[in-house]
């Protein structure tokens, strides 16, 4: 997939990633297990706004209580560093070739814990992870008839303040 589609990396929870990069790795709770949907390269250098999606099929989502539970992961291990700047979060039901946002209900990190403020909006809040730890986000699913998801995750630049002299 090229353009706002990700290209992901179908990672192994042992293996080190490609060129040694370490992205979050997304799981995806399917009611009994959190399946491995691979790594999504968020990562920017040239520090311009970066959207990736990933399409998800409604079969490989349980759905609980009208909840979908998904999980960040950061890095692999093996590797001696990981980082990523995560600005916003994002679910999307897709029910007739339609998008409907489903709600960020909890956002949990596994060193920082309750982040969901921080991840709700695109703006200059943004979460950091590091090597291995994790954020555990759960949506509120309200739609019958849902045919994939798209989940969606957001890393945008800093915004600085500029001063004018007048």
């Amino acid at each position: 997939m090229t353009g706002n589609n990700v290209s992901l990396w179908d990672a192994n929870y042992d293996s080190i990633p490609p060129l040694g990069g370490g992205c979050p790795t997304l799981y995806i709770w399917n009611g009994a297990t959190y399946n491995n949907f691979g790594v999504i390269n968020i990562h920017n250098p040239e520090n311009y706004d970066l959207i990736k999606e990933v399409y998800v099929l409604a079969d490989n989502v349980g759905i609980n209580n009208y909840q979908a539970k998904f999980r960040l992961r950061e890095g692999v291990k093996g590797l001696n560093y990981s980082h990523s700047e995560i600005d916003q979060v994002k679910l999307y039901a897709i029910i007739n070739g339609s998008r409907y946002l489903c709600p960020l209900i909890c956002a949990n990190h596994s060193t920082l814990g309750n982040v969901w403020l921080k991840l709700l909006l695109s703006d200059d809040w943004k979460v950091d992870t590091y090597l291995l730890e994790t954020i555990d986000l759960k949506f509120y699913i309200a739609y019958q008839n849902v045919t994939d998801f798209i989940f969606v995750i957001g890393r945008t630049k800093s915004i600085q303040s500029i001063a004018i002299d007048t």
